[in-house]
Parts: structure tokens; C-alpha cells; sequence
């Protein structure tokens, strides 16, 4: 039997056990609070507009925090107008005249930190579409790079392709092409004269022998020459004198030798440049 003053339950246990979990909970909220803070602290940016983002929510903040002690003081200075009206009705005057003018400054002062604040988020807002349009200009800027060294590359082999040409175009510039008439029925022989040697062109079988100059004696190289050119009969060939200015002294030589010991030979004189060679098409 339970005595009158004594509860028949004990629920002591139940409120230690409930004010311990309670005291747990808060504990572990706290740590979880730190936790986001240091997070938030280590994911920001090093770039200069997110810096100057990040002065504007301090600046936004404290405003707010001004604005909030702001309201305080206005509820305060209501609390004591109110009880400024049990009081003599003169100095109630007075007191509550104080009173409004602080209130109405205060309010004055509450709409310029709205003002305030208003500006700050359209900056805020404003700095955010500068930092997305700068994002996509680097994106642009970077494909309009790879871009570039594609032509750059581009650029490079048509050089390439250029420089090939222009050789061989200086390679033919010292050549003298020489085109056949199909009209002449004599086969036309290519003789390219010049100090060191003499090179005989047989146009029909497409055949080349140069004649070295083997000693000072310029009457030995014309010898070889017209070795050589007894071998074409001249009512087949024809002959042509390819002379380079420095073939001009044994020129009236070979040729001499040439009507006197090869009889009805036809034969023609063409000047050429020193530095140009036969090219038979």
C-alpha cells in the first residue's frame, strides 16, 4: 500500500534519461553546425569576383544586423512612450515629442539601409551575369585557340607545299625545254656546248652523252664532238648548236671541222645562258 503523499509511479528516471538524450542531441547539432562553417569557409573561391561576392554578403549581413538592432530600438523607444503616458502631462509631452523625432530618424535611417541593401543584391545580382558572361568569353576564347593553331598548322604545310614548288620552278628556270616539230623529217641532235664540256642529246632514242674536256687543248674537246656526231647520218639529223658564252672560242672551230668533214650537214645556233642546261620534253 502506497502511502497518500506518495506517488503510486516514480518518473524520475524517465526525465534523467530524456534530459541526457536531449543534452546529446544538442551537442551532436552543434558539432554538425561547426562542421558545415569550416566547410563553407574551405570551398571558397580565390577568384576576384567571387571575393568581392563574398564582401558583399558581409556587407548585406551587417546591414541586416543594423536593421535588426534598429527594430529593437524602435520597439524600445514604443515601450517607453507608452509608459510615458502615466506620467505629468508636460513632460509626457516633451518625453514623447524626443521620442517621435528618434523614431522618425531612426525610420529615416532603417530606409536608407534598405535603400542600401536594395543596391548591394543589384550589384550582387550585376556581378554574377559579369561573372557568367566572362566564363563563356573564356570558353570562346579557348575554342577560337584551338581554332587558331589548326590554321596555324594549316599555314605551316601549304609553306611546305610552296617551298617545294618554288624549288622546282628554280630548277626548271635553269632548264631549257626544247619541243619537237613534227613537221621537219630530219631528227633533230641537241649539242649544249660550253667551256668543260660538250653533251650531245639524241632526241630520238632519248639518250644523253656528255664529252668532258680533258686538257687545255680546246681542239681535243671539238675532236670528241665530231667523233661523236658521225655517228648520225645527216640526211637522217639535223643538228643544233645549244652555245653558252664560254663555248664562243671553239665555236667557229667546230663548226669549220664540222662542214668539212661531215658534208651536207644541216645544223642551227641557239644561245643559251651559262647557267642553263638541256631539258628534252
Amino acid at each position: 500500500m502506497f502511502n497518500n503523499n506518495e506517488p503510486p509511479v516514480s518518473l524520475f528516471s524517465f526525465q534523467d534519461i530524456i534530459t541526457s538524450l536531449t543534452g546529446i542531441m544538442i551537442f551532436f547539432l552543434l558539432l554538425f553546425s561547426l562542421s558545415i562553417m569550416e566547410f563553407a569557409q574551405n570551398r571558397q573561391d580565390s577568384s576576384p569576383v567571387y571575393k568581392e561576392l563574398e564582401q558583399i554578403r558581409a556587407k548585406n549581413q551587417i546591414l541586416k544586423n543594423q536593421i535588426t538592432e534598429m527594430s529593437a530600438d524602435i520597439r524600445d523607444y514604443r515601450k517607453k512612450i507608452k509608459a510615458a503616458r502615466s506620467k505629468d502631462e508636460t513632460a509626457l509631452t516633451i518625453e514623447r515629442y524626443r521620442l517621435e523625432q528618434k523614431l522618425r530618424e531612426l525610420k529615416v535611417q532603417k530606409n536608407e539601409k534598405e535603400k542600401k541593401l536594395k543596391e548591394e543584391k543589384d550589384n550582387y545580382s550585376q556581378l554574377e551575369k559579369e561573372n557568367a558572361r566572362l566564363k563563356q568569353r573564356k570558353k570562346e576564347l579557348e575554342q577560337q585557340e584551338d581554332k587558331v593553331k589548326e590554321l596555324a598548322y594549316a599555314v605551316e604545310q601549304k609553306k611546305k607545299q610552296v617551298a617545294e614548288i618554288r624549288k622546282a620552278i628554280e630548277k626548271r628556270r635553269k632548264e631549257v625545254q626544247v619541243t619537237v616539230d613534227a613537221s621537219i623529217k630530219k631528227i633533230p641532235v641537241l649539242i649544249e656546248c660550253s667551256e668543260d664540256r660538250i653533251c650531245i642529246v639524241d632526241t630520238a632514242e632519248k639518250t644523253r652523252r656528255v664529252l668532258p674536256r680533258k686538257s687545255p687543248i680546246l681542239t681535243e674537246l671539238v675532236g670528241q664532238a665530231i667523233s661523236a656526231l658521225r655517228h648520225f647520218p645527216p640526211e637522217k639529223y639535223y643538228f643544233v648548236f645549244m652555245v653558252k658564252p664560254s663555248a664562243v672560242r671553239y665555236l667557229t672551230i667546230l663548226l669549220s671541222r664540222l662542214q668539212s668533214e661531215i658534208r651536207s650537214a644541216d645544223f642551227g645556233i641557239e644561245p643559251i645562258l651559262e647557267n642553263e642546261e638541256i631539258y628534252n620534253e
